[in-house]
């Protein structure tokens, strides 16, 4: 297996294999590997016909089979890209019909690799559920078939080398202690990452950036988090907001902590939201925002409205009153900080 760097230095090189599994926590990195090997492959030449996409939650693999066969149209190579394809993750439950129908699925296309003509290239790919999974046995067993690559978060240098060349490909500059701000406050998903150059390099036009640029448009690590998890359960989606809970806990939050950012979130909703019940307008509800204790810039306050229109004031009063019971019970009795935690967030969404 080998890591993205070596991925790119690999494609650098010319050296294209038959077939890719390409696995990580960062699919924005993993899109990215896709669009430069699509730049060697089938660039300029009829990709609407050489480059196909399959998500891998509903292909059969005679459809993958049936891709790679057909010849490619006016050129020597073809791509072929199955999504998603979680057939390739390693399966828990021996008796569940749907992974053994992965499974199948899965040994099918491993034997075909072998055969494969050589005008296609084949890509197969899975995203990590959480930051502490590993590449799967099945991926791992493959690799003398195909060039099984990891796409995992960047850090440190690799990350603010990443960023600087996206802010030179918006045709913007920014200073050595900006970048390592910079870096240092966005979530390190290329998606996320991506979304932040874009927001920021519209923020500030012509101008240098600065680090109260940064502080106005980017949301903390943490506080986006609080705010995704809230969003979950206006969405009542339980599982993502469970699991955005045990990321917290995974890094070190306390349970009072992100009890404390949640009751803070649903009390800006609260305010926001008896505004909205008094008819203002956004534009008069952003500057009450940006004046208030909670000095919310304009950005965040427009993502905050949209999120207070899913909640009634009812809604709010009662998740707030949950909260101050729940930091009650874990102040005076022995119950489990986590059960308690997770009852909270599924009570909230009702």
């Amino acid at each position: 297996m080998i890591n993205s760097v070596q991925f790119e230095r690999e494609l650098a090189k010319g050296k294209i294999s038959n077939c890719y599994l390409f696995c990580g926590n960062d699919e924005g990195l993993i899109k990215e590997g896709i669009e430069k090997l699509s730049d060697k492959v089938v660039k300029n030449k009829f990709p609407e016909l050489n480059y196909m996409k399959f998500n891998g939650e509903t292909v059969k693999s005679e459809d993958i089979i049936n891709a790679c066969e057909t010849m490619p149209f006016a050129s020597n190579m073809k791509m072929v890209v199955v999504y998603r394809a979680n057939f390739l993750k390693d399966k828990k439950n021996n008796k569940a019909p749907s992974e053994n129908q992965e499974t199948n699925i899965f040994l099918k296309i491993k034997n075909y690799i072998a055969k494969m003509p050589k005008f296609t290239v084949l890509i197969l790919y899975y995203v990590y559920e959480n930051n502490r999974e590993k590449a799967s046995r099945k991926v791992m067993n493959a690799g003398g078939r195909a060039c099984t690559v990891e796409f995992n978060k960047l850090k440190g240098m690799s990350l603010e080398r990443k960023v600087k060349m996206l802010f030179e490909k918006r045709g913007k500059d920014i200073g050595k202690v900006e970048l390592n701000f910079f870096c240092s406050s966005v979530d390190n998903d290329m998606n996320a990452v991506k979304n932040e150059i874009d927001k920021l390099c519209s923020y500030v036009e012509d101008k240098d950036i600065t680090k109260e640029d940064i502080r106005n448009i980017i949301i903390p690590k943490n506080d986006n988090d609080i705010f995704n998890l809230v969003d979950s359960i206006s969405q009542r989606r339980i599982e993502k907001a469970l699991y955005i809970l045990n990321e917290l806990l995974y890094r070190g939050e306390k349970f009072t902590s992100i009890l404390s950012m949640i009751e803070r979130q649903f009390k800006i909703l609260l305010v926001i939201r008896l505004n909205m019940e008094k008819r203002l307008d956004q534009d008069t509800i952003i500057n009450y925002m940006k004046q208030s204790s909670y000095h919310l810039n304009e950005y965040i306050c427009k993502k905050m409205i949209v999120q207070a229109r899913s909640f009634t004031v009812r809604n709010l009063e009662n998740t707030l009153q949950q909260c101050m019971n729940v930091e009650e019970t874990l102040k005076t009795t022995t119950v489990s900080s986590k059960v308690e935690m997770e009852m909270f967030i599924v009570k909230a969404m009702f």
